[in-house]
């Protein structure tokens, strides 16, 4: 039971976004490293995290049921209630605005809330049964841990703050497109609107492309407006160039403006592009957020 509960939190997305925090935060910092404020941090944001997957996961219940990788989730068999999830939801979210509110600033408190009530009130509610704009309401929840690091410091909203959020913003729309090609088939049972099976393969080729290069101007301009962060500029620049040249590899694979469904002879290529994509999408947001605490 203990594990059903710890897996509903969705481990590796807290410990992916821990890392951007982690980003987030010593890139702010330039001198002393206050590491208690950074446990605070990463504690909060980690418990924010994990109440909104759990909300999340409840919510997609119907959904989880129809998809092979989420059919034996604890929400789906009811291994874990409804009342049950709802109550550990609440009581995580709580804990992690608290420690946020009163341990770190309020900024970083109601910048947690903010993301918090976009993922699971808009993104988890709506759109993403609605919209194939429900990746981008996602991605901006997805932007937010890096720039609670980031306040947690500053304790205020700069330029710094704001490419940030459009940096990781941007970055999870092909990331999340390549997952969308990849699991064709179970987006395709639980009828969720993403934009290659919507809007078709070549929008999404296209879209792909310029969401790697914006990526690239954004992650570099960090660097350029950022004091002694010659080592992230570089490494982010390197690593944002062979992204956007895998994406452009992408774009050069032949297609209509037809849905993916009726493309299906070009699963096989598509599948092998987009998933160096998304592979590669991992390695770059990672090593990027790393390199962001190296101070020269």
């Amino acid at each position: 039971m203990l594990k059903a509960y710890i897996q509903l939190t969705k481990p590796g997305i807290i410990f992916g976004n821990l890392i951007a925090v982690f980003g987030g935060f010593f890139l702010a910092t330039r001198e002393a490293y206050p590491f208690l404020l950074f446990f605070w941090s990463i504690l909060g944001v980690a418990l924010i995290i994990a109440g909104g997957c759990v909300a999340n996961n409840l919510i997609d219940r119907d959904i989880d049921a129809l998809m092979k990788r989420t059919s034996m989730r604890a929400t789906v068999t009811g291994e874990i209630s409804l009342i049950a999830g709802s109550f550990y939801s609440v009581i995580l979210t709580i804990a992690g605005l608290l420690v946020l509110f009163y341990f770190v600033n309020p900024l970083s408190g109601l910048l947690g809330l903010l993301g918090l009530l976009v993922y699971v009130g808009f993104y988890s509610l709506y759109f993403k049964r609605n919209s194939i704009y429900g990746t981008l309401i996602g991605s901006v929840s997805g932007a937010v841990p890096p720039v609670i690091g980031y306040v947690a410091v500053t304790n205020h909203f700069d330029l710094s703050a704001l490419i940030l959020l459009l940096m990781f913003s941007v970055w999870q729309m092909p990331h999340a497109y390549a997952i969308a090609l990849n699991r064709f088939e179970d987006y395709k049972v639980a009828k969720i609107p993403v934009l290659p099976h919507v809007k078709g393969l070549k929008r999404t080729q296209v879209e792909c492309l310029i969401y790697c290069f914006i990526f690239l101007l954004l992650s570099t301009a960090l660097g350029l407006i950022e004091q002694k962060r010659l080592a992230y500029t570089f490494v982010a620049f390197i690593l944002s160039v062979y992204w956007l040249f895998l994406a452009f590899k992408l774009f050069k694979i032949p297609s209509s403006n037809t849905t993916f469904q009726d493309q299906m002879p070009l699963t096989l290529c598509y599948q092998r592009a987009s998933k160096k994509l998304f592979y590669f999408s991992i390695i770059l947001i990672t090593l990027s957020s790393l390199a962001m605490a190296i101070p020269y």
